[in-house]
């Protein structure tokens, strides 16, 4: 009876959402919804403001920005604690003040609310992280207490957090299969990615008179989004494709233990013009060698032909047809990618796990017999491994990680714990082995998961080991990169 009313209500408020943000685009209610988000601000000052654990609350969201719409856009927020205090209890305290008031839980971001110590906010890579999203040089934020603005000056070091979001942001909004996201917040992620590429690689990602024309009025005009997507995207193909790079052709071509029809249909498509490879990677985890299952990761590497109309129009047709192969044993993942990118990704770490390119560089295939010779720089891998574990500092304090992997298949949470343990086996200096059986990847981690099959459900109790595991695997990762960067020391999971 409780949880009818509870998936009532939740329906109920999930209708109001999407009401409220139909009527953000007339003029008039949209600065009545200003008025909405100034006093859902004020709340949480009279709230807070004389807390003695808050040291301050940041209002991150620029709601000055065109980008920001009031009725459709969050308020994100930024809690600063004392250094003494226990950082969670205070979070959980205001997630709850959000959500038992109307008004808060229909403004503010709950899904994730960074909360960190006086002594957390003064660590170079913690900031980087936070301004990772920023198109700008300057960043300024707004006390919602003192209502004093802090201001970040873009450094050097924080580049390497800022291009890592875009391509990240390219990948889920715009590359990727699927999109499961508005049109508008997908053309926003793309329109900031493309310039943070435009801005710190001019060279491959040459800017674009139309395309910039383009995104201005895309980002003026929210209503049109829809109708000026297309070409938004053909431009941005344009951009993405227009440094083509040469390869040597591989003699050793080696088979891939998975479907003849599946390769066989792949290579048809290499004489598509606007194609120019697919590379072929298996999931880290594989009980057999001789036959893969779990995910086939595929990129398709296309180049300027995709820009064409015929081209350009059938993309997704042709990744559905592709996922027609896919089995109950083996599902496939497909991404649309360019040549440079790629090479960009794997030579400067750009992937969300620092040692993807050091595994594709063993483990993937080309089926246009490609060799990828990518010069892999270490220095590279460690900027990729700090960021790494700020990403995951910051997942496990601001983020209910729990509701990722409790009630999931088993394995995901194996691979999560595999690649912290292959992160530290490569920071310690020793050589990593990506072709262990399952049995030994267990051994490598706790004995108390011997009873777990790969596809069994995990459960609360199995959560406790594996959260467990999973801390005191980033405790060792933090260890070894405090001989990079000793302000680490300050992380505290």
């Amino acid at each position: 009876m409780i949880k009818h009313h509870e998936d009532s209500v939740a329906k109920m408020k999930t209708l109001l959402v999407k009401f409220i943000r139909l009527l953000s685009y007339i003029p008039f209610i949209k600065s009545l919804y200003q008025i909405f988000y100034l006093r859902a601000i004020q709340k949480i000052k009279i709230r807070f403001e004389d807390s003695p654990e808050v040291e301050d609350i940041l209002l991150t969201s620029n709601i000055k920005s065109k980008d920001f719409i009031f009725g459709t856009s969050d308020l994100n927020f930024l809690i600063i604690v004392d250094n003494d205090c226990h950082p969670k209890a205070i979070l959980n305290d205001f997630r709850l003040f959000v959500q038992t008031d109307l008004l808060l839980s229909l403004t503010v971001n709950q899904v994730y609310i960074p909360i960190l110590t006086k002594a957390e906010l003064q660590t170079d890579t913690i900031k980087s992280f936070l301004i990772r999203r920023s198109g700008q040089d300057i960043v300024k934020w707004k006390s919602v207490i003192s209502e004093k603005d802090y201001i970040f000056h873009l450094r050097k070091q924080d580049h390497f957090a800022i291009v890592h979001n875009s391509i990240q942001n390219l990948d889920y909004f715009f590359l990727k299969e699927y999109r499961q996201s508005s049109e508008r917040v997908a053309l926003r992620n793309t329109n900031r990615s493309i310039f943070n590429l435009q801005r710190f690689f001019p060279n491959a990602f040459p800017e674009d008179k139309k395309w910039s024309k383009l995104a201005k009025r895309i980002q003026g005009l929210p209503g049109m989004n829809t109708i000026l997507a297309k070409k938004f995207y053909q431009l941005t193909w344009k951009i993405l494709t227009d440094k083509e790079i040469s390869y040597k052709k591989n003699q050793e071509y080696q088979e891939f233990p998975i479907s003849k029809d599946l390769v066989k249909y792949l290579q048809s498509l290499l004489k598509v013009e606007c194609i120019n490879d697919f590379t072929l990677t298996p999931s880290l985890i594989q009980q057999d060698p001789t036959q893969l299952r779990g995910k086939l990761f595929i990129d398709i590497h296309v180049n300027k032909k995709i820009v064409e109309n015929k081209y350009f129009q059938n993309i997704e047709h042709l990744i559905a047809r592709i996922k027609d192969f896919e089995t109950f044993k083996l599902k496939l993942r497909i991404r649309v990618t360019t040549d440079s990118l790629y090479q960009m990704q794997n030579e400067f770490a750009y992937y969300p796990f620092p040692l993807e390119a050091l595994f594709r560089q063993q483990k993937s295939i080309s089926l246009a017999k490609r060799e990828y010779d990518f010069l892999i720089i270490h220095d590279q891998i460690v900027l990729s491994a700090i960021h790494f574990l700020t990403s995951q500092f910051m997942r496990f304090r601001s983020l209910k990680q729990k509701t990722d992997l409790i009630g999931s298949k088993f394995i995901k949470s194996l691979n999560l714990m595999y690649k912290y343990h292959l992160l530290v086996e490569y920071l310690k200096g020793r050589e990593l082995n990506f072709d262990l059986p399952e049995e030994k990847i267990r051994e490598q981690l706790t004995p108390q998961f011997s009873e777990l099959e790969l596809i069994d459900i995990v459960t609360e109790e199995h959560w406790k080991i594996i959260k467990a595991q999973l801390l005191y695997l980033l405790k060792e990762i933090r260890d070894e990169l405090i001989r990079y960067d000793a302000s680490l020391k300050v992380l505290r999971f």
